[in-house]
């Protein structure tokens, strides 16, 4: 298994992300759009260090921490009376079938639940990514039905199916 570390993204990483994001494209469509230009990849740094609401997290091998293996999202965290998250994620091409994600992802939501006292996490995914839910529920995240016409992606409204994890159900599987 490889070994990996978390490491919120910096300016000092523009180059090898958007070089990275460029050879993920194919895996990436229809799904999503990475940062893949200078000015995205600042405006996407501008969202998450400025902010107390959003956080990112760029996924390294420790025995090569030149290669951004993925990125995790959680993105408008709410407190209040919700204490909710919204997740996302994405593989880069050095990530896909090794395993990270999911060592990854494990880290982000033990942080989310026993850091940031979260009581759930959403994940929206369209329903023709498979994969995507076939990972996200591995993780333990159940099935809570389906938001139509949810995020304009690739130029149309997809629907999306929603699953969540709660803090009670992370801790009694022993994630």
């Amino acid at each position: 298994m490889v070994e990996i570390y978390l490491q919120e993204p910096t300016l000092d990483n523009q180059d090898n992300f958007i070089r990275t994001m460029h050879l993920s494209q194919q895996i990436h469509h229809p799904w999503l759009q990475a940062p893949s230009t200078p000015e995205e990849y600042r405006k996407y740094l501008d969202k998450y260090q400025a902010s107390t609401t959003n956080i990112s997290y760029l996924i390294f091998a420790k025995d090569n921490p030149e290669q951004i293996l993925g990125v995790i999202n959680l993105n408008e965290i709410i407190r209040g009376c919700f204490h909710n998250a919204f997740l996302a994620y994405y593989a880069s091409c050095y990530g896909v079938g090794k395993g990270v994600m999911l060592q990854a992802l494990k880290l982000v939501i033990d942080q989310a639940f026993n850091q940031l006292n979260l009581h759930r996490i959403e994940a929206n995914i369209q329903p023709t990514n498979v994969k995507s839910i076939q990972f996200i529920q591995r993780a333990g995240f159940r099935n809570e039905g389906m938001a139509h016409s949810y995020l304009f992606i690739d130029g149309v409204w997809q629907d999306h199916l929603r699953l969540a994890l709660l803090n009670h159900g992370w801790q009694v599987a022993g994630y």
